[in-house]
């Protein structure tokens, strides 16, 4: 009844599949997904985006099991073919629908498998065949890599990009390895990149801003980690070195050509720091050096 008043919904019939798979009628499920997506036109692309998504995971976890039970039940033989309906379904989605964007919302569900996964290897070939000029694409590989803890993999596909991408989309992407690498992979090898960065474009404050919102991320880590162990002595010291370095970062943006509006913005930021993390005498500091560079802008401006 639901469908009746608001048939374009993919999230009413993702429900509606939903509801079937839990009864294990995988046949009638596919013929909901089917009905969906010959209900929903395709001018609403992102609705049948979900549709065909949905459609795919169903295959991917459920569809080899269902052959196998239905050969077993029936006491046929399952042929070699059986586990390719997948295959077969994700080409027809990518005819029928926006192929990038579908690949990539699939990277993101099967990112969590064994590397030698057939379909997520799959997918990242469709996705490296095709649009190797995209940032996007190889970020998402990298990620997938990362996250699946193969830093060196994902080290290679970084060279890879930078390989295929233009020398425009290199920094954004050199960035997001950057990052990627403080949260899954070695803050070491982050560091080296953002140095890098930072040491090719000191201008570009919108790089050092998250070379610092990096370690500070360390900092916290490590603070939360002192909070979980009580034999915290070798964490207090590591936490002292993090701060410092910190701090060192801070002041290397600060000795940078800044205008004086961005300067605000970076002392508000150190305060914060140091609100957080320092202690009063560092506060105070913090306060003073903002007070004066504001007495000498305004001994500049008279």
């Amino acid at each position: 009844r639901m469908l009746i008043g608001n048939p374009r919904s993919s999230m009413l019939w993702i429900r509606y599949l939903a509801f079937y798979i839990s009864l294990e009628q995988l046949d009638k499920a596919r013929a909901t997904a089917e009905r969906a997506l010959a209900a929903v036109q395709r001018d609403a692309e992102s609705e049948r985006l979900n549709i065909w998504l949905a459609y795919l995971n169903m295959e991917s976890s459920y569809g080899l099991t269902s052959t196998l039970n239905d050969a077993e039940s029936s006491g046929a033989a399952v042929r070699p073919d059986s586990s390719i309906g997948w295959f077969k379904l994700l080409d027809r989605a990518c005819k029928e629908s926006d192929e990038k964007a579908l690949l990539l919302r699939l990277l993101m569900s099967l990112r969590n498998r064994d590397k030698d996964d057939v379909q997520l290897t799959e997918v990242v070939r469709r996705l490296l065949a095709k649009y190797r000029g995209s940032k996007k694409v190889w970020i998402a590989v990298g990620e997938m890599e990362y996250r699946q803890l193969r830093g060196g993999d994902a080290r290679k596909t970084l060279e890879r990009a930078l390989q295929s991408l233009p020398k425009r989309k290199h920094i954004a992407t050199i960035l997001k390895f950057a990052q990627f690498e403080y949260r899954f992979g070695s803050a070491e090898t982050g560091r080296t990149m953002f140095e890098g960065l930072v040491g090719s474009f000191a201008k570009r404050m919108d790089l050092w801003m998250v070379y610092i919102d990096m370690e500070i991320k360390v900092v916290r880590q490590l603070v939360q980690e002192m909070e979980d162990n009580e034999d915290s002595g070798a964490q207090s010291e590591s936490l002292k070195q993090s701060c410092e370095r910190t701090r060192r970062l801070f002041e290397r943006l600060m000795e940078t050509r800044l205008s004086s509006k961005k300067m605000k913005s970076v002392l508000k930021k150190l305060l914060e720091f140091e609100k957080e993390f320092g202690s009063t005498q560092d506060v105070e500091r913090v306060m003073n050096r903002a007070r004066d560079y504001v007495a000498a802008n305004l001994q500049e401006t008279t």
